[in-house]
């Protein structure tokens, strides 16, 4: 098999076609070449971690990985400084000078170490396989045999003029079968997803998102019992819940049911919050569960009942156990507390204690016995506790029970490697990868920071992202994320180039910056470009359902950064 499946000129020049040497031996491979294998012809190296390269032609067969170069000039070794005839200007020039490289053997060199990195970063660090199935192959058109008998670099094979007019097969064929034909497609799949050889990755982006948004209506099936809502949905991340949340509130607009929306990120809020009122759903209140708790003691204050707001100096206690303790006591006391035909909880899992839940019973008119009430949670992504005893709470007024159990937004490698380093059970995506996970391990702070700007330069160079489509995710803070820490600005000291971070604050992306945002803030959020780092452990139970959240929330693209006790703690997982 040869890909492209038909000869094109790489070059723009008109006159560069069926007269080429690199044509004539496109076909030599498709004709000559018998052995089970495939041959990849102007292969092209884009990602970050590897220097931009073209290579003429790949061929990957049960013997090994061949990088073939041809040249079609004539070389001679001067006093140790390589020339090329130029056969227009009839004189010899420095090959340095043309291509940066001291001599053909340097570049093909550069080249199969090049294609070794390429492996490794697109196969999550893991060389699929051994560097000494890689063989380097000069095809030296012009030069006589011997002519550069000074030769003796051992690692590249050189082959002159006379012989390269033998039988491909035999030229490349070797006794040492290392490839078994599963790693060999295996090898194949990585190249061919990764490189120019499927359609562009700008058209797989569009094919996707497009996916994405034909795939999330099969869930509005779910909505015919919105019209006498008291439901209980699960759903895997990705499947559509808040899809399903939002779509509650537009039929309470029609209704003209008064509906209280509540969840438990102030990002997660926001993006609610300008969806609703994009939509003019004006009798959607939307709130955290803090900031409804603290809307409640407003009232308790202006009706001067006296209470006063308990104290605390741990802040995630307070929000999760003193706040909502302290209102479930006093709600009864509250007349001017407000009523709702409709409540909607997205992201339950993380507002699943009896307190909590007790607070919203007494709001929603009826109750969850006789009222209309939608609750959509996952397991899985609970960041602050068990979630068991808000579930059988719900579960004794006898809900109608839903579950998605498909992944709608994250592509299927993503998925996978998401549910793999969290502990989970292999789930189901639907979507296709246009594009792979990469990860990059970086062995100080300074190298990390230069592995940070290139994800991100090849994101937006290479890739066509828009920086304000791309997120880094951290267990903590900007400030303690180790790559990044003060700075404000990504750049390289070669290049011009700077890329802006800026923290998400109220689920909003500042256009032209790269997003930044702590994991457990980032819930029921998506991005296009997700970059993982901060993880210095993937062992710890406690960082599971954290590394869950934070993958899951890529549409298209994922790239990790480690340092290497991070990197060491991953392998060991996988």
């Amino acid at each position: 098999m040869i890909y492209p499946s038909e000869f094109t000129n790489p070059l723009d020049d008109p006159n560069y076609g069926k007269t080429s040497r690199e044509e004539e031996f496109y076909y030599r491979f498709r004709d000559e070449i018998k052995t089970p294998g495939i041959v990849f012809y102007n292969l092209i190296l884009k990602l970050p971690g590897v220097n931009h390269r073209e290579i003429d032609f790949l061929y990957i067969c049960p013997s090994g990985i061949f990088v073939i170069e041809l040249k079609n000039v004539e070389f001679r070794n001067k006093e140790n400084t390589w020339e090329y005839y130029n056969s227009i200007k009839k004189q010899w020039e420095n090959y340095k000078i043309r291509l940066n490289y001291s001599n053909p053997i340097e570049q093909l060199k550069t080249g199969s170490q090049e294609i070794v990195k390429f492996l490794n970063i697109i196969n999550k660090g893991n060389l699929p396989i051994t560097t000494e199935s890689i063989y380097s192959i000069l095809f030296l058109l012009k030069n006589q045999e011997g002519s550069l008998s000074d030769h003796k670099d051992k690692s590249v094979n050189l082959f002159y003029r006379e012989k390269c007019s033998l039988n491909l097969d035999q030229i490349l064929r070797s006794k040492n079968n290392s490839l078994t034909e599963d790693l060999l497609h295996s090898v194949e799949k990585i190249i061919l997803n990764n490189t120019n050889y499927y359609t562009t990755f700008e058209r797989r982006m569009e094919e996707h998102t497009k996916k994405i948004i034909a795939l999330t209506k099969q869930q509005y099936l779910i909505l015919d019992d919105l019209e006498t809502p008291n439901i209980l949905l699960s759903g895997v991340a990705g499947s559509g819940k808040t899809l399903i949340a939002l779509e509650g509130c537009r039929i309470a607009k029609k209704k003209n049911w008064s509906t209280l929306l509540i969840c438990r990120s102030s990002n997660l809020n926001k993006y609610l919050e300008l969806i609703c009122n994009r939509d003019q759903l004006k009798n959607i209140t939307v709130k955290t569960m803090s900031g409804f708790c603290n809307m409640l003691y407003q009232i308790a204050e202006e009706e001067d009942l006296g209470i006063e707001k308990p104290k605390t100096n741990e802040k995630e206690d307070y929000l999760k156990e003193t706040q909502p303790k302290f209102i479930n006591s006093i709600l009864s006391s509250i007349k001017g507390k407000p009523k709702y035909d409709f409540l909607i909880v997205d992201e339950a899992q993380d507002i699943m204690s009896f307190t909590e839940l007790s607070i919203l019973d007494q709001v929603l008119i009826g109750g969850y016995e006789k009222g209309k009430w939608l609750v959509c949670y996952d397991e899985e992504q609970a960041l602050y506790g068990e979630v068991k005893e808000g579930l059988e709470f719900l579960e004794s007024y006898s809900p109608k029970r839903h579950n998605l159990s498909v992944n709608k937004r994250t592509p299927r490698s993503i998925y996978e490697l998401a549910c793999k380093l969290s502990g989970k059970s292999k789930m189901e995506s639907d979507l296709d990868d246009p594009s792979s996970i990469h990860v990059h391990v970086y062995t100080s702070k300074e190298e990390g920071k230069v592995k940070l700007f290139d994800i991100v330069n090849n994101a937006v160079r290479q890739m066509g992202f828009k920086e304000e489509e791309i997120v880094i995710l951290s267990p903590t803070n900007k400030i303690n994320t180790e790559v990044i820490g003060t700075m404000r600005n990504l750049k390289k000291n070669a290049s011009k180039q700077l890329y802006t971070i800026s923290v998400v604050e109220n689920g909003q992306f500042t256009i032209g910056n790269i997003g930044f945002s702590e994991i457990g803030r980032f819930k029921g959020m998506e991005r296009k470009f997700v970059i993982l780092t901060g993880v210095d452990d993937f062992s710890k139970p406690e960082i599971k359902n954290t590394i869950y959240v934070a993958l899951t929330r890529a549409t298209h693209h994922c790239s990790i950064l480690l340092n290497n006790e991070g990197f060491e703690s991953y392998k060991k997982i996988l």
